[in-house]
C-alpha cells in the first residue's frame, strides 16, 4: 500500500512539472506575440503617416509651410517629425528649368534601428 501511494505521488509531481513547463512555453509565446503585435501596429501607423505626408507634399506649392504646420522642425537641412517610437524625415529638393520647376522630395520613416519606409515625391510645375 505504501509503494502504491509513493508511485501516485511521483506521478502527480511529474504531471505538475509537465504543466509548469508547458505554461512557461506558452507564456513566452504569448509575450513574443504581443511584442510583435505592438511593433506591427507601430510600423503600420508610421507607413500611413508617411504616405499622408507624401500625398500632402505632392499637392502643395509651399512645402516648408506645410511641414511647419504639420509639426516638423528643420534639422541640418532635413525636416523631422518625432513620434513616440519612430521619426519621419523629409528632404526637400527643387530644381529650376526653363520650362518649369521640378520638386523632388524624399519622405522616410525610421526607428533608431532601421528604416521602415522611404517614399519619393516628384512633381513638375510648368512655368507660366
Amino acid at each position: 500500500m505504501r509503494n502504491r501511494s509513493n508511485a501516485l505521488l511521483v506521478e502527480l509531481m511529474i504531471v505538475i512539472m509537465f504543466f509548469l513547463m508547458a505554461s512557461t512555453v506558452l507564456l513566452e509565446a504569448f509575450g513574443k506575440a504581443k511584442s510583435l503585435s505592438v511593433k506591427s501596429e507601430m510600423i503600420a501607423a508610421s507607413i500611413v503617416e508617411t504616405q499622408n505626408v507624401a500625398d500632402q507634399l505632392y499637392v502643395t506649392d509651399h512645402p516648408q509651410d506645410l511641414l511647419t504646420s504639420l509639426g516638423f522642425t528643420e534639422e541640418n537641412g532635413e525636416w523631422v517629425l518625432r513620434e513616440d517610437r519612430y521619426a519621419i524625415s523629409v528632404v526637400l529638393s527643387k530644381s529650376d528649368f526653363a520650362t518649369g520647376i521640378l520638386f523632388e522630395h524624399t519622405v522616410t520613416a525610421k526607428t533608431e534601428e532601421e528604416t521602415l519606409i522611404t517614399l519619393p515625391v516628384v512633381r513638375f510645375m510648368e512655368a507660366g
